[in-house]
């Protein structure tokens, strides 16, 4: 990240959309609800390429990251490696973060490894 070219860096932004699978994460209805309850006006399945669009017109940096649920069947979620490859192309305004479950125990240790050694751009976790 250039961090002489922005003017400020949101800390917790959630990527809705996969752009690989092109589904959101969800049926709609939590959108909605997180768009009525933070005023954001309609629901959008934002994908980290959106993300990195409106960020960049705003000069802003943003860290993004998915929600992983242990229980949470396979659907149309950005996983935490297409956001770690989509954010370093982007770098000029994503941070990628990873979201694994600790209820995963140790196949969520084993993943966070695989991850990190993978994509070294990951610079935290949620």
């Amino acid at each position: 990240m250039r961090a002489a070219l922005v003017t400020a860096i949101d800390v917790h932004v959630h990527v809705h959309a996969s752009v690989r699978t092109g589904g959101p994460a969800d049926d709609g209805a939590t959108l909605q609800e997180m768009a009525e309850y933070f005023k954001a006006g309609g629901a959008k399945a934002n994908t980290v390429l959106d993300l990195a669009a409106y960020y960049r017109e705003r000069n802003m940096g943003a860290v993004v990251f998915g929600v992983d649920v242990k229980d949470d069947p396979a659907h149309a979620h950005a996983s935490n490696e297409e956001i770690a490859e989509l954010a370093a192309q982007n770098d000029d305004v994503l941070i990628p973060f990873a979201s694994i479950d600790p209820a995963r125990g140790a196949d969520g240790v084993r993943a966070a490894k695989e991850l990190l050694a993978s994509h070294p751009n990951v610079r935290g976790f949620k």
